[in-house]
């Protein structure tokens, strides 16, 4: 910040300015809530499509840290924030789980609600949107995975038999038993899931770089995982409507991210349409946020450079989110370092495609464990695949995002407001075109070696095209 703070009088002004005699508009903050989706796009009350990209933090969080046994990681600090930025990014999804906020019947953490709001904070200040996601994998820890406090699983007795590979534990009748509870309301314990979130929204709902809540990580369907139709319009329709009811009135500047079965994304990729339908609470608040993580390369480990196959799956995926009429934004997507044969390719491909359906996303996952295969932390590979200019807010709609080697290209179609279209750019001072010439300005950004290009818009509806290089 002090970095900011030095160099606040820096300004290289390109191009044309606007007519004389008018005020100069004000450049906004880095935060501009409320935050809507109501055209396909997530906007900031400014009026501006914000594409949220950056990683989850972190997988660590879904267990109790082992220095201070809570769920908020011991290492998290500002500089983690800023280092996101100094890469480009923008936003983070940050793991969170239901046994923590409710770890008795009825009994909120409000402590836990209190490190929630102290790690929003820090990320505000580095110029990072949060997005709080709910997490499970497996329901719960009794069954090896984590989400669900203990209390709340109801199996029946069941006998519960761990498999080699985690995934694998989803077939167990307790596991599938007990998301079948969950869903259905077993003795009011999803009455229990919608006050836990209903605890969180009230706490976050007034922090201007909260963008909104991941309503649960992958769920999964219980017995339905095979008539996935059925699920959908039996468990995650109504699931949603429920959740939404209890909760959309809290945050009203602040928007519901969705998934999907994870069946279809995890297993399937592109099994869409679903039987999903848009929901009748918090109209113009929700995006659609599927994950991808392509079975072929999962499965084999093997990246066999089928951009092919990943575009269809983004593409579906984008279909699926015209459908439904909401933004789309991918939740999770991720490579291993020494685990996934030609990894490099397969981490730049993901990204090229969701390049291609102008998607947001939040990779899997920025964490401190030196033995995180997936920690760009641990991997120079994958900082260089993932350190980009990246559009943060555009005035208009983005009709074309393309990240090159030498750069980022972007393409929109121009709103006339009051508030600029804005770029993080990491490292030394960017070389910015634009075309139709436009008034730019670029300044420190909100972490050190980042800047922030702003292009002020002119003419409503004019095509604009700018290269950071």
């Amino acid at each position: 910040m002090a970095h900011s703070l030095a160099l606040l009088g820096l300004l290289v002004l390109f191009a044309a300015a606007c007519g004389g005699g008018q005020a100069e508009p004000e450049l906004p903050g880095l935060f501009s809530p409320p935050y809507t989706a109501p055209d396909g796009w997530v906007r900031d009350g400014l009026g501006r499509a914000v594409l949220l990209r950056g990683p989850n933090l972190a997988n660590c969080q879904k267990f109790p840290d082992p220095d201070t046994g809570r769920f908020v990681a011991s290492w998290l600090s500002e500089e983690d924030f800023c280092a996101l930025a100094s890469w480009g990014m923008n936003s983070i999804r940050f793991i969170m789980t239901w046994e923590t906020i409710e770890p008795q019947p009825g009994q909120i953490d409000s402590g836990y609600l209190e490190e929630l709001a102290a790690a929003a904070e820090l990320a505000e200040r580095c110029g990072i949107l949060v997005i709080l996601d709910m997490h499970q994998d497996l329901y719960a820890r009794r069954f090896g995975g984590d989400g669900a406090p203990d209390w709340a699983v109801i199996s029946d007795g069941l006998e519960f038999t761990p498999q080699p590979q985690w995934y694998l534990n989803y077939a167990q009748p307790a596991v599938q038993h007990a998301l079948d509870n969950f869903f259905t309301n077993r003795d009011g314990i999803l009455d229990h899931f919608a006050a836990a979130w209903a605890a969180v929204v009230e706490r976050l709902r007034d922090a201007p770089n909260v963008v909104g809540y991941d309503l649960l990580n992958e769920p999964f369907p219980g017995s339905l995982a095979y008539e996935l139709t059925r699920a959908d319009q039996e468990y995650l329709q109504p699931f949603y409507e429920k959740l939404l009811e209890s909760i959309g009135d809290i945050g009203p500047g602040q928007v519901f991210f969705f998934e999907p079965s994870a069946v279809r994304t995890n297993v399937y990729g592109d099994a869409f349409p679903s039987a999903l339908e848009p929901f009748s609470r918090a109209q113009g608040r929700t995006a659609l946020a599927p994950h991808l993580y392509d079975a072929v390369t999962t499965v084999t480990m093997i990246y066999d450079d089928n951009i092919e196959r990943l575009g269809r799956t983004a593409a579906a995926m984008n279909a699926e989110a015209e459908r439904l009429g909401v933004p789309l934004w991918v939740g999770e997507f991720s490579v291993w370092d020494g685990a996934v044969e030609n990894g490099q390719a397969f981490l730049r491909d993901q990204l090229k495609v969701f390049d291609r359906v102008l998607a947001g996303w939040s990779f899997w996952n920025y964490d401190h464990n030196p033995a995180d295969l997936n920690s760009p932390l641990n991997s120079p590979w994958m900082l260089e695949e993932l350190v980009l200019a990246q559009p943060t807010a555009v005035s208009g709609e983005p009709l074309e995002i393309v990240h090159e080697q030498e750069g980022l290209t972007l393409h929109y179609l121009e709103a006339e407001i009051a508030a600029p279209t804005d770029i993080l750019a990491p490292g030394s001072a960017p070389d910015v075109q634009v075309f139709p010439q436009r008034e730019v300005e670029i300044l420190p950004g909100p972490a050190p070696d980042t800047w922030r290009v702003v292009i002020w818009p002119e003419q409503d509806g004019a095509e604009v095209l700018v290269t950071v290089r």
